[in-house]
Protein backbone atom coordinates (compact mmCIF):
# COMPACT_ATOMS: atom_id res chain seq x y z
CA UNK A 1 0.00 0.00 0.00
CA UNK A 2 1.55 3.38 -1.13
CA UNK A 3 0.65 6.48 1.18
CA UNK A 4 1.83 9.97 -0.50
CA UNK A 5 1.46 11.74 2.82
CA UNK A 6 2.60 10.84 5.88
CA UNK A 7 0.07 12.80 8.10
CA UNK A 8 -2.64 9.91 6.59
CA UNK A 9 -0.24 7.20 7.45
CA UNK A 10 -1.73 5.93 11.04
CA UNK A 11 -5.42 6.54 9.17
CA UNK A 12 -4.82 4.82 6.30
CA UNK A 13 -3.77 1.22 8.79
CA UNK A 14 -6.69 1.57 10.45
CA UNK A 15 -9.00 1.49 7.09
CA UNK A 16 -6.94 -1.23 5.69
CA UNK A 17 -7.33 -2.91 9.30
CA UNK A 18 -11.30 -2.69 9.62
CA UNK A 19 -11.41 -3.63 5.69
CA UNK A 20 -9.74 -6.83 6.12
CA UNK A 21 -6.57 -6.13 3.77
CA UNK A 22 -3.29 -8.37 4.47
CA UNK A 23 -0.77 -5.06 4.78
CA UNK A 24 2.40 -6.46 5.31
CA UNK A 25 3.97 -2.79 5.11
CA UNK A 26 3.75 0.48 4.36
CA UNK A 27 5.58 3.08 2.11
CA UNK A 28 5.57 6.39 2.98
CA UNK A 29 7.37 8.90 0.73
CA UNK A 30 9.73 5.85 0.31
CA UNK A 31 10.46 4.60 3.52
CA UNK A 32 9.51 1.42 4.25
CA UNK A 33 7.49 0.50 7.32
CA UNK A 34 6.78 -2.66 8.75
CA UNK A 35 2.98 -3.62 10.33
CA UNK A 36 2.64 -4.20 13.51
CA UNK A 37 -0.09 -3.42 16.48
CA UNK A 38 2.03 -1.25 18.77
CA UNK A 39 2.41 -1.97 22.19
CA UNK A 40 2.04 0.47 24.88
CA UNK A 41 5.46 -0.69 26.41
CA UNK A 42 8.08 -0.46 23.56
CA UNK A 43 10.12 1.04 25.99
CA UNK A 44 12.25 -1.76 27.88
CA UNK A 45 11.60 -4.53 25.23
CA UNK A 46 14.16 -6.63 23.58
CA UNK A 47 16.77 -5.39 25.40
CA UNK A 48 16.60 -1.59 25.03
CA UNK A 49 17.04 -0.86 28.71
CA UNK A 50 21.36 -1.29 28.31
CA UNK A 51 23.40 1.60 28.36
CA UNK A 52 25.57 1.87 25.52
CA UNK A 53 29.24 3.06 25.89
CA UNK A 54 30.82 5.47 23.46
CA UNK A 55 34.08 7.82 24.53
CA UNK A 56 33.75 9.61 27.44
CA UNK A 57 29.90 9.41 27.43
CA UNK A 58 27.46 6.35 27.89
CA UNK A 59 23.67 6.30 26.86
CA UNK A 60 20.45 4.69 27.34
CA UNK A 61 19.62 2.73 24.84
CA UNK A 62 15.82 2.68 25.71
CA UNK A 63 13.70 1.85 22.58
CA UNK A 64 13.79 1.06 18.76
CA UNK A 65 14.33 3.72 16.04
CA UNK A 66 12.93 2.12 12.85
CA UNK A 67 9.35 2.53 14.19
CA UNK A 68 5.97 4.12 12.30
CA UNK A 69 5.14 7.66 13.42
CA UNK A 70 2.42 6.64 15.21
CA UNK A 71 4.90 4.40 17.54
CA UNK A 72 7.30 7.09 17.53
CA UNK A 73 4.49 9.15 19.08
CA UNK A 74 3.63 6.25 22.24
CA UNK A 75 7.50 6.38 22.96
CA UNK A 76 7.78 9.72 23.10
CA UNK A 77 4.57 9.83 25.60
CA UNK A 78 6.06 6.86 27.25
CA UNK A 79 9.62 8.66 27.95
CA UNK A 80 8.24 11.36 29.16
CA UNK A 81 7.87 10.22 32.72
CA UNK A 82 11.60 10.25 32.81
CA UNK A 83 11.73 13.55 32.08
CA UNK A 84 13.23 15.86 34.93
CA UNK A 85 12.78 19.52 35.06
CA UNK A 86 14.19 20.09 37.90
CA UNK A 87 17.23 22.75 38.80
CA UNK A 88 20.90 21.29 38.92
CA UNK A 89 23.13 23.35 40.82
CA UNK A 90 26.13 21.37 39.94
CA UNK A 91 28.93 23.58 38.56
CA UNK A 92 29.61 24.22 34.36
CA UNK A 93 32.18 23.94 32.91
CA UNK A 94 32.12 22.47 29.51
CA UNK A 95 28.90 23.40 26.90
CA UNK A 96 28.28 21.40 23.83
CA UNK A 97 25.78 22.76 20.47
CA UNK A 98 24.73 20.61 18.67
CA UNK A 99 23.06 20.49 14.93
CA UNK A 100 22.45 18.44 11.43
CA UNK A 101 22.69 19.41 8.05
CA UNK A 102 21.52 17.37 4.89
CA UNK A 103 22.74 15.93 1.57
CA UNK A 104 22.03 13.52 -0.56
CA UNK A 105 19.90 11.56 1.27
CA UNK A 106 22.47 11.58 4.18
CA UNK A 107 21.97 13.48 7.79
CA UNK A 108 25.14 14.65 8.98
CA UNK A 109 25.53 15.68 13.04
CA UNK A 110 27.76 17.65 13.79
CA UNK A 111 28.97 18.62 18.09
CA UNK A 112 31.39 21.60 19.12
CA UNK A 113 32.30 21.57 22.75
CA UNK A 114 33.54 25.04 24.14
CA UNK A 115 35.04 25.63 27.88
CA UNK A 116 32.57 27.80 29.87
CA UNK A 117 32.35 30.49 30.41
CA UNK A 118 35.06 31.87 28.38
CA UNK A 119 33.84 30.02 24.79
CA UNK A 120 37.45 28.38 24.15
CA UNK A 121 36.85 25.87 22.01
CA UNK A 122 37.74 21.92 22.76
CA UNK A 123 36.56 20.00 20.17
CA UNK A 124 34.29 19.18 17.21
CA UNK A 125 33.19 15.90 15.78
CA UNK A 126 30.45 14.52 12.99
CA UNK A 127 29.36 11.63 11.90
CA UNK A 128 26.99 10.87 8.88
CA UNK A 129 23.90 8.65 8.61
CA UNK A 130 21.18 7.45 6.21
CA UNK A 131 18.19 9.15 6.63
CA UNK A 132 16.01 6.65 7.64
CA UNK A 133 13.17 8.41 9.12
CA UNK A 134 10.81 11.55 7.29
CA UNK A 135 10.40 14.43 8.11
CA UNK A 136 7.36 14.62 10.47
CA UNK A 137 6.82 17.48 12.57
CA UNK A 138 7.07 16.80 16.32
CA UNK A 139 8.83 13.63 15.16
CA UNK A 140 12.37 15.45 14.45
CA UNK A 141 14.57 13.38 17.30
CA UNK A 142 13.74 9.94 15.23
CA UNK A 143 15.23 11.71 12.30
CA UNK A 144 18.25 13.74 13.87
CA UNK A 145 18.74 11.74 16.68
CA UNK A 146 20.56 8.37 15.96
CA UNK A 147 23.21 10.48 13.87
CA UNK A 148 23.89 12.99 16.80
CA UNK A 149 24.14 9.87 19.21
CA UNK A 150 27.06 8.44 17.16
CA UNK A 151 28.53 11.56 17.39
CA UNK A 152 28.39 11.70 21.37
CA UNK A 153 30.06 8.76 20.66
CA UNK A 154 33.17 10.46 19.56
CA UNK A 155 33.39 13.04 21.96
CA UNK A 156 36.57 12.77 24.09
CA UNK A 157 35.11 15.52 26.19
CA UNK A 158 32.19 15.37 28.81
CA UNK A 159 29.66 18.49 27.54
CA UNK A 160 28.24 19.39 31.09
CA UNK A 161 25.80 21.53 28.92
CA UNK A 162 24.18 20.63 25.36
CA UNK A 163 22.61 23.02 23.82
CA UNK A 164 20.35 21.98 20.74
CA UNK A 165 18.66 23.41 17.29
CA UNK A 166 15.09 22.25 18.35
CA UNK A 167 12.42 22.56 20.93
CA UNK A 168 12.91 20.69 24.45
CA UNK A 169 9.65 20.56 26.13
CA UNK A 170 7.44 23.50 24.43
CA UNK A 171 6.48 20.27 22.21
CA UNK A 172 3.17 18.62 21.97
CA UNK A 173 4.18 15.77 24.17
CA UNK A 174 6.77 17.41 26.07
CA UNK A 175 9.10 15.57 24.40
CA UNK A 176 11.34 17.95 21.40
CA UNK A 177 14.65 16.58 20.38
CA UNK A 178 16.79 18.63 23.54
CA UNK A 179 14.04 16.62 26.00
CA UNK A 180 14.41 13.42 23.92
CA UNK A 181 17.96 13.08 24.27
CA UNK A 182 18.92 14.57 27.50
CA UNK A 183 16.71 11.76 28.67
CA UNK A 184 19.23 9.13 26.78
CA UNK A 185 22.34 10.85 27.33
CA UNK A 186 21.61 11.88 30.99
CA UNK A 187 22.53 15.39 30.78
CA UNK A 188 21.18 18.49 31.29
CA UNK A 189 20.24 19.88 27.80
CA UNK A 190 18.40 22.80 26.31
CA UNK A 191 16.38 23.17 23.38
CA UNK A 192 16.63 26.75 21.14
CA UNK A 193 14.89 27.18 17.67
CA UNK A 194 14.13 30.09 15.81
CA UNK A 195 10.80 29.11 15.24
CA UNK A 196 8.09 28.14 17.33
CA UNK A 197 6.44 24.83 17.08
CA UNK A 198 3.38 25.25 19.93
CA UNK A 199 1.47 27.61 22.27
CA UNK A 200 1.56 31.34 22.70
CA UNK A 201 3.70 34.41 23.91
CA UNK A 202 3.68 38.07 23.90
CA UNK A 203 6.71 39.43 22.08
CA UNK A 204 9.14 40.20 24.61
CA UNK A 205 11.09 44.20 24.65
CA UNK A 206 13.69 45.14 22.01
CA UNK A 207 16.58 44.20 24.52
CA UNK A 208 18.95 41.82 25.32
CA UNK A 209 17.77 39.33 28.33
CA UNK A 210 14.12 40.38 27.83
CA UNK A 211 11.59 37.44 27.71
CA UNK A 212 8.34 36.16 27.55
CA UNK A 213 7.14 32.54 28.62
CA UNK A 214 5.50 30.48 25.97
CA UNK A 215 2.54 28.92 27.59
CA UNK A 216 0.57 25.75 26.48
CA UNK A 217 -2.96 25.47 27.55
CA UNK A 218 -1.79 27.52 30.57
CA UNK A 219 1.35 25.60 31.18
CA UNK A 220 4.98 27.09 30.84
CA UNK A 221 6.90 24.77 28.41
CA UNK A 222 9.85 27.47 27.64
CA UNK A 223 10.41 31.40 26.75
CA UNK A 224 10.95 33.68 23.81
CA UNK A 225 14.11 35.32 24.14
CA UNK A 226 16.02 38.52 23.09
CA UNK A 227 19.40 37.66 22.78
CA UNK A 228 20.73 40.96 20.88
CA UNK A 229 18.62 44.69 19.93
CA UNK A 230 17.37 44.31 17.22
CA UNK A 231 16.79 40.74 16.12
CA UNK A 232 14.49 38.44 16.48
CA UNK A 233 13.89 36.39 19.96
CA UNK A 234 15.11 32.47 19.77
CA UNK A 235 12.55 30.18 21.70
CA UNK A 236 14.34 28.42 24.63
CA UNK A 237 12.68 25.47 26.24
CA UNK A 238 14.31 23.47 29.06
CA UNK A 239 15.36 19.52 28.05
CA UNK A 240 16.04 17.58 30.67
CA UNK A 241 17.72 18.30 33.93
CA UNK A 242 17.11 22.13 33.96
CA UNK A 243 13.96 24.26 34.47
CA UNK A 244 13.00 27.52 32.78
CA UNK A 245 15.20 29.98 34.00
CA UNK A 246 18.59 27.73 34.06
CA UNK A 247 18.09 27.31 30.34
CA UNK A 248 17.25 31.07 29.84
CA UNK A 249 20.44 31.27 31.85
CA UNK A 250 22.78 29.21 29.59
CA UNK A 251 21.54 30.73 26.22
CA UNK A 252 22.61 34.23 27.27
CA UNK A 253 25.89 33.64 29.10
CA UNK A 254 26.63 31.97 25.65
CA UNK A 255 26.18 34.45 23.28
CA UNK A 256 28.49 36.56 21.65
CA UNK A 257 28.01 39.02 19.24
CA UNK A 258 25.23 36.85 17.11
CA UNK A 259 21.61 36.15 17.87
CA UNK A 260 21.98 32.68 18.25
CA UNK A 261 24.56 30.86 21.41
CA UNK A 262 28.01 30.69 20.38
CA UNK A 263 28.28 27.14 21.01
CA UNK A 264 24.96 26.25 18.11
CA UNK A 265 25.90 28.77 16.28
CA UNK A 266 29.28 27.63 15.29
CA UNK A 267 27.84 23.71 15.58
CA UNK A 268 25.61 25.17 12.75
CA UNK A 269 28.72 26.27 10.93
CA UNK A 270 30.73 22.94 11.44
CA UNK A 271 27.76 20.84 9.87
CA UNK A 272 27.51 23.04 6.93
CA UNK A 273 31.50 23.09 6.24
CA UNK A 274 30.64 19.65 6.24
CA UNK A 275 28.15 19.74 4.31
CA UNK A 276 30.00 21.20 1.23
CA UNK A 277 32.71 18.61 2.09
CA UNK A 278 30.44 15.92 1.22
CA UNK A 279 29.69 18.08 -2.07
CA UNK A 280 33.37 18.45 -3.16
CA UNK A 281 34.43 14.89 -2.16
CA UNK A 282 31.96 12.16 -3.11
CA UNK A 283 33.91 9.90 -1.30
CA UNK A 284 32.82 11.36 2.19
CA UNK A 285 29.14 11.08 1.62
CA UNK A 286 28.40 7.94 -0.83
Amino acid sequence: MLVSNPVYFYHTYIIARKLGKQVKRLIVKGFTYPVRICTPSLLKKGGYDKMIKGGVLKYYNLHPWQVRPDEAERIQSALRERLSLEKEDSSIRTVAGADVAYRRGKVIGGVVVFQFPDLKLIENEYALSPATFPYIPGLLSFREGPVLLKVFEKLKTTPDVIIFDGQGIAHPRRMGIAAHLGILLDRPTVGCAKSILLGNYTIPADEPGAFCLIRDRGEAVGAALRTKRGVKPVFVSPGNRIDIPGAIRIVLECTCRHRLPEPLRQAHAFVAKVSKSCLAFSGLCP
